[in-house]
């Protein structure tokens, strides 16, 4: 089994354990504190501080707004090669301390402070005015936005460095142990279903013998649909039960669909129409086994049983450059608001119950094959019908995954 180490879920992780900390830090500090990523984007501040209001007027000019981002991107990149916190002057002479986030050699960041003055002010004052003499500014109001500024001591700065520090590592304990803990789960999840599924091949050539038996005799009798009928039940139980890999193609997959609507089509006659759209190209993609059947199943049963009249079913498949993405689509019942936000909550949270147990099964094997970004999402209208996406790396016929969806 492949399971990948996904960059962004750890990223993510670290990001929901920095913003709580930053805002009571920066709150209790007075400063401006922020998170870049590594292109030098700002991604979270603190929610209740903002920039000083010498910071505001210089970014206010779009000349000025362009040196912030320049100067936070140099930073970003100085801190890739550095282990620990540097203090450095920005474009327009404050002092700022960042701290990089490093996570096994790789940086996703860098932590930042910002509007600090350090004595002695008069030098740092003319210090402003020489680098900002090129800006479209009220020089005299800028520098009593300057004067508003508490003075830092040398001493204060270095302890400010050595505790964004030591918060920065805590971001990355932390968040390491979260997308563990997520990776050890789902691990557990899928080890339980396929114990589950080990469990329900009691004796299966017992059980495929009756049937070919079955199908014999209604041929025998002449009971044509008898035998279809069976024999795709067959065809649908050998895939389910036999399917001794992980991934399986596009074209399997959709061969085991054609065997389950050939009977579903048997039930419900006109009731049923089918459509498919699958490019050629797509037929020998690799997906993971059972994850387009059980959206189908879920497509007829609860979006078209249900409905009075003529129900249409589309399946489609869409490629993009480094990723696919199937369409289950019904002209069915659709799903209420409410229940279709617990659904979409669900899925997200991977939390199943008797209703959502395969669409979270589904979601779990992606989320453990491939990371966030990949399975199911669900759109519904009540009376109108469902729509369900399937997005999925593209992966080769030899298990390579193109772009960032890579197994290690």
């Amino acid at each position: 089994m492949f399971i990948k180490e996904c960059d962004d879920q750890l990223s993510s992780q670290i990001l929901q354990t920095m913003q709580p900390i930053l805002d009571t830090f920066s709150e209790m500090l007075g400063i401006w504190l922020k998170f870049f990523d590594v292109s030098g984007r700002y991604i979270i501040t603190g929610q209740n501080t903002r920039p000083c209001n010498f910071c505001q007027m210089v970014r206010a000019v779009p000349k000025g707004l362009e040196r912030c981002h320049y100067f936070a991107r140099q930073a970003v990149n100085q801190s890739k090669n550095k282990r620990g916190p540097f203090k450095s002057v920005c474009h327009a002479g404050l002092v700022t301390v960042t701290v990089p986030i490093i996570v096994e050699d790789r940086c996703f960041g860098a932590l930042m402070s910002g509007e600090i003055v350090e004595e002695p002010a008069e030098e740092i004052k003319r210090e402003v005015l020489k680098r900002t003499a090129d800006l479209p500014l009220d020089q005299e109001r800028l520098i009593n936005y300057f004067q508003e500024l508490p003075l830092w001591e040398p001493r204060e700065v270095e302890i400010l460095a050595k505790t964004l520090y030591a918060i920065s590592n805590c971001f990355i304990e932390l968040g390491m142990t979260l997308a563990r803990k997520e990776k050890v789960e789902l691990v557990k999840a899928l080890r339980e279903a396929e114990f589950r599924a080990l469990q329900a091949q009691i004796n299966p050539h017992f059980l495929f013998n009756t049937l070919n038996t079955i199908e014999m005799l209604a041929m025998i009798e002449g009971a044509r649909h008898t035998a279809q009928i069976v024999h795709s039940l067959a065809q649908i139980l050998r895939h389910n039960l036999f399917s001794r890999t992980e991934l399986t193609t596009v074209a399997s997959e959709l061969e085991s669909i054609s065997h389950y609507l050939l009977i579903q089509q048997c039930r419900l006659g006109e009731r049923l129409r089918v459509f498919q759209n699958i490019p050629p190209d797509l037929l020998e993609m690799q997906i993971p086994a059972l994850t387009l059947q059980p959206l189908v199943e879920n497509a007829v049963v609860h979006g078209l049983e249900p409905l009075e009249g003529p129900g249409i079913l589309e399946i489609t498949g869409e490629a993009a450059n480094d990723y696919i993405v199937f369409i289950i689509r019904d002209n069915g019942v659709g799903i209420a608001e409410p229940k279709l936000k617990d659904l979409r909550s669900r899925i997200m949270e991977l939390k199943s119950n008797t209703d959502t147990l395969g669409l979270v099964n589904i979601q779990k094997r992606c989320r453990l094959l491939y990371g966030p970004g990949y399975g199911v999402t669900i759109i519904s209208v009540l009376g109108k019908g469902t729509e369900v996406r399937l997005k999925l790396p593209k992966t080769t016929n030899t298990g390579g995954v193109a772009g960032e969806a890579a197994y290690c």
